[in-house]
């Protein structure tokens, strides 16, 4: 097994990474090198640095070449020996020009995947869609491709509105992480900070209290107006958008976020009269999916390489860099040696659902029977790579 993994490593590093970022290049259709040796990989990264030209002799620091100094006449009787005849060496696309290429394909995709299929909340239709795009281009290049759908356990919040003589209306909501689950309704009050001295000389009992965001913890927040009574905790942006929040500590009600907007909106509408609101923080199934793309190896033995990363946002961020950033440079990859043959089984995984405790990945490994993880030799995970000047590992 272990002889299996160094090898997996070796001809992943060789193949692969030192394919597509690092320096040599593929060569479109032609054959794939041979499986490089633990020395080979060990020297990949340099193959394509360009070697400094010598020092010509008006350079005054340079040291003379050996060809300008006359070589000395053998001794008589010496044999002469003949020179090896050269091999050309075979030609190597500057590692520059791989990159920029490279990099121009990642960011041409990033822009058409941020623009078209954003936000990718998980287990959201928006998901769903981003799903069948990634499916459709891995099918344009050549991949066998299919979605692996599977159930998520989602927690929802909703916030709904009425105020005497209007109709029901709806505003969007995100749990607050930790918050109670169930349903609770009453009338809405400002409490401004929630800080001491926030909340009304008669409490909170039965009521919803509406918070705004900033100088206190989320705890401290929703703890003041449970113990004040209140049934549960709305807290708006003091920022514009949305925000997901945390409890330090498991909630003793329903306490859900919404956007500063949203927010300015419900302040005006309580200027007008009082509004009914009913917050509720459920858990439901949904469905989701992992995006699988697959080019067989040629070799009969020769395992399965995994290149990934997650697809799906946290809601209402078009997350450029978490992950369309690692998506764009998997698919860099995938275009790039789409049309070679490996003796190991290339497979590309867009996981799904990950934003919400890494279901995708841990859902894809264990659907795998024993045989099919011991085929399994490497795994390259492209997660977020858009930040900073430099590669990180």
């Amino acid at each position: 097994m272990v002889m299996k993994v160094m090898r997996g490593y070796a001809v992943l590093t060789g193949a692969l990474l030192a394919l597509a970022f690092l320096a040599t290049a593929c060569g479109g259709s032609a054959a794939p090198e041979p499986t490089p040796t633990a020395t080979a990989v060990a020297t990949a990264t340099t193959v394509a640095t360009p070697v400094p030209a010598p020092p010509t002799l008006s350079d005054p620091t340079a040291t003379p070449q050996l060809a300008a100094s006359p070589s000395p006449s053998p001794a008589p009787g010496t044999p002469t020996l003949t020179p090896a005849p050269q091999t050309a060496s075979p030609t190597v696309a500057p590692a520059t020009d791989l990159s920029s290429r490279l990099a121009d394909e990642a960011m041409t995709f990033l822009g058409t995947f941020t623009r078209d299929v954003s936000p990718r909340a998980s287990a959201t239709e928006q998901e769903r869609a981003a799903a069948e795009f990634l499916k459709a281009r891995f099918e344009a290049l050549g991949y066998e491709a299919q979605l692996q759908p599977f159930e998520v356990e989602v927690r929802l919040a909703r916030l709904s509105l009425t105020q005497q003589g209007s109709e029901e209306s709806e505003m969007r909501g995100l749990r607050i992480t930790r918050s109670a689950l169930g349903e609770a309704a009453g009338p809405l009050v400002d409490v401004g900070g929630a800080f001491e001295g926030d909340l009304p000389a008669g409490g909170l009992e039965g009521k919803i209290a509406l918070i705004q965001r900033g100088t206190i913890t989320f705890e401290e927040k929703v703890t003041r107006v449970a113990e004040a009574g209140a049934l549960a905790a709305v807290i708006y942006n003091n920022l514009p958008g949305s925000f997901r929040g945390t409890l330090s500590d498991q909630g003793s009600i329903p306490a859900i976020s919404i956007s500063r907007s949203d927010g300015a909106a419900l302040l005006q509408l309580m200027s007008t009269g009082e509004v009914q609101a009913t917050v509720s923080v459920t858990v439901e199934m949904q469905e989701t999916r992992n995006v699988i793309a697959e080019k067989p190896g040629t070799g009969p033995d020769g395992g399965v390489v995994i290149l990934g990363g997650h697809y799906d946002t946290v809601p209402d961020i078009p997350a450029a860099n978490d992950n369309g950033a690692g998506i764009a440079a998997m698919m860099a990859i995938a275009g790039e040696v789409s049309d070679q043959t490996y003796p190991f089984t290339l497979r590309f995984i867009a996981f799904g659902s990950e934003e919400i405790g890494l279901r995708g990945s841990r859902f894809y490994i264990d659907s795998l029977g024993p045989d099919e993880l011991e085929d399994l030799i490497a795994m390259l995970n492209f997660d977020a790579l858009g930040t900073g000047d430099v590669a990180a590992v």
